[in-house]
């Protein structure tokens, strides 16, 4: 779900919509793990743990396949950011693989690590945080003519 409202959000397009299908969250995962198995811990003695799962580098082959695929879609649904690259001298390339790693890395760790969290934090905030919130919340989109704008959400510091 995660996967699918970052790239909707971010290109208008949800990944599940097209070729990569239901299977993209389980290709941007399995990517992402690639990416981050250097730095996993599960706990077990260094002295174990080093050799196991630090010392060499899960095999890219592997992954080479999903990576292609979401490769795929991020250069079909980006074109006005990759557009927006060149135009700053960036490869088209160089720009879809960027985007592949900050928009798979941010609807992992953003919004399955860090946001749970926070709207936990939230929710237990209690009942004064709660109408204080909302009375910001409603102030500044009212201020901006009853539609969330950046400008509003840049007037909503609580928020």
């Amino acid at each position: 779900t995660s996967f699918d409202f970052i790239g909707e959000a971010y290109f208008g397009v949800r990944p599940s919509a097209t070729e990569l299908g239901k299977g993209g969250p389980s290709k941007a995962a399995k990517w992402l793990i690639w990416q981050l198995h250097p730095l996993v811990t599960l706990g077990l003695p260094m002295v174990l743990e080093e050799p196991l799962l630090h010392t060499f580098h899960l095999p890219p082959f592997l992954v080479k396949g999903d990576y292609r695929a979401l490769y795929k879609y991020f250069s079909t649904v980006a074109k006005q950011a990759l557009d927006t690259a060149e135009g700053l001298g960036l490869s088209r390339e160089e720009a879809c693989h960027n985007l592949l790693f900050a928009t798979t890395f941010n609807s992992y760790g953003g919004l399955k690590v860090l946001f749970p969290g926070l709207l936990a934090n939230v929710a237990s905030g209690g009942e004064k945080l709660h109408e204080r919130l909302v009375a910001e919340i409603r102030g500044a989109v009212a201020d901006a003519g009853g539609k969330v704008t950046l400008a509003a959400v840049e007037r909503m510091e609580l928020a």
